[in-house]
């Protein structure tokens, strides 16, 4: 017998004691995660909303791109800096492009599973270096489609403005 298994599960403890302490540790550890990783306003999930409806209703690419950046719901790291009605060339080839291809997966309407606190505490550089809190919300696809949830990062600037849909290419 190991020494872990001596420690954890001594000879007098039951089966169903052991089986109790377990599901208890389990169910207290997910329901502590969830609770302190909770936004701190339906802000996030109103400006993910609006986003998963841009990308699900515009007839093409670039109109969501532009309508997405018009109503200033991505960072502005994420903008052209020559061109600053749509998104830069790295986003609209690679993470843009996925979320609108994928989009058609997931709800307009976004089912959250859960929500993750990241340990990041400013995101862009130089002029679009922002402080604040960077959340990550598990979008769950459609009923009867095939698929872990995706994350997408939602941030929430310090100075308490809009939050903003930071990284969307996980769908």
């Amino acid at each position: 017998m190991t020494w872990a298994r001596r420690l954890l599960l001594p000879r007098r403890m039951t089966n169903t004691l052991r089986c109790a302490l377990v599901v208890s540790c389990l169910f207290a550890v997910n329901a502590f995660a969830q609770d302190g990783d909770k936004p701190p306003d339906e802000r996030g999930l109103t400006r993910l909303k609006r986003f998963m409806e841009i990308l699900t209703t515009s007839a093409d690419i670039d109109t969501a791109a532009k309508t997405v950046v018009a109503e200033k719901l991505v960072h502005a790291g994420r903008i052209d800096k020559n061109n600053p009605r749509t998104l830069n060339n790295d986003s609209m080839r690679f993470s843009f492009k996925k979320a609108f291809d994928n989009a058609k997966l997931y709800d307009p309407a976004p089912l959250v599973t859960r929500y993750v606190l990241t340990g990041t505490s400013a995101v862009g550089f130089g002029p679009t270096a922002m402080k604040g809190k960077l959340y990550k919300y598990f979008v769950a696809k459609k009923e009867g489609v095939n698929g872990m949830p995706a994350p997408i990062q939602i941030f929430y600037p310090e100075d308490g403005s809009e939050p903003l849909v930071y990284d969307f290419g996980s769908f």
